[in-house]
């Protein structure tokens, strides 16, 4: 009786404690960062037609083990900073992914929030954390991406968000302190402590337009204004967006023709800034124009 104890529960407690040490030991595995050296402006602040998502780091991480492992990334944070703190910090939409660099189509983002595999203490998408298996004698690349900021939401630089004050992007690890309101909040950006920024991986944001540069910039739409036949392109503070068919009802996403749900979406000039209006075209919508 004794035997068949010893080797029905002993013996498979002793085995599956040794796997588990074997599992959690480091020999043979190694994770290596590296950071991108710059971003440009132009893609970091850009119209909503050239949507997709900008590489800040990429993680290589090595199993030569004989075991698999499983590996929990950092909870990141990304947030645009002024280093002479003339503009509050703001917070980037950040993930971690495994796949290509961007899985996001090259269509505009219309409306709405993109959806990741973010979370942040029940906020989302304002931080990224990732557990990753690695199968024994593998390698995996992850890389932590962000979101830009659209010209939408940011279309008067130099009087609304100065974006052209932000000096660099930095990648914060946030301190898993609960009682801290500011780092579970959606604007912990704007409220970093001088120890995140010192502890912060920095990559300098490149080719900043000036403020007399953006000033100096009026809006120009080449179709001429409000005009639904013709597809145009609005230009101002150095950047553009252009007319374009989009399903915001059915089929979420880009559409042609009479299709149920299919509008045009017209940019115009409004002052300084871009105005932007849905139409419905009598004989449908195609190429960013009326039929």
């Amino acid at each position: 009786m004794n035997l068949k104890i010893l080797l029905g529960v002993i013996v498979p407690l002793i085995a599956i404690t040794i796997l588990v040490v074997l599992s959690n030991i480091n020999t043979g595995f190694s994770i290596q960062k590296e950071n991108e050296k710059e971003i440009d402006y132009s893609k970091l602040f850009t119209s909503q037609n050239q949507a997709g998502e900008i590489k800040l780091q990429t993680i290589s991480i090595k199993n030569d083990y004989f075991l698999p492992k499983k590996i929990e990334l950092p909870t990141i944070a990304a947030c645009l900073y002024d280093k002479e703190n003339k503009t509050r910090g703001q917070n980037l939409y950040v993930r971690y992914n495994e796949g290509k660099s961007s899985d996001i189509p090259e269509t505009p983002i219309a409306g709405g929030l993109l959806q990741t595999r973010n979370s942040y203490y029940g906020y989302g998408y304002y931080t990224a954390t990732r557990t990753v298996d690695v199968p024994a004698n593998s390698q995996k690349e992850v890389k932590l991406m962000v979101q830009p900021k659209y010209v939408y939401n940011n279309y008067d630089a130099a009087n609304n968000n100065a974006d052209y004050e932000y000096d660099e992007i930095l990648i914060i690890e946030p301190k898993e302190d609960k009682n801290n309101y500011n780092y579970y909040s959606y604007d912990s950006c704007a409220n970093l402590q001088e120890k995140d920024v010192d502890d912060a991986v920095k990559i300098p944001i490149s080719n900043r337009p000036t403020a007399n540069q953006i000033k100096s910039v009026e809006c120009a739409d080449s179709d001429g204004g409000t005009n639904y036949y013709v597809k145009g392109t609005v230009t101002v503070s150095g950047q553009s967006v252009t007319d374009f068919c989009w399903n915001y009802r059915d089929n979420y996403g880009p559409c042609e023709g009479n299709m149920s749900g299919c509008v045009l979406v017209e940019h115009y000039c409004a002052g300084n800034q871009i105005g932007k209006t849905q139409y419905n075209c009598p004989n449908g919508c195609k190429d960013g124009a009326c039929v």
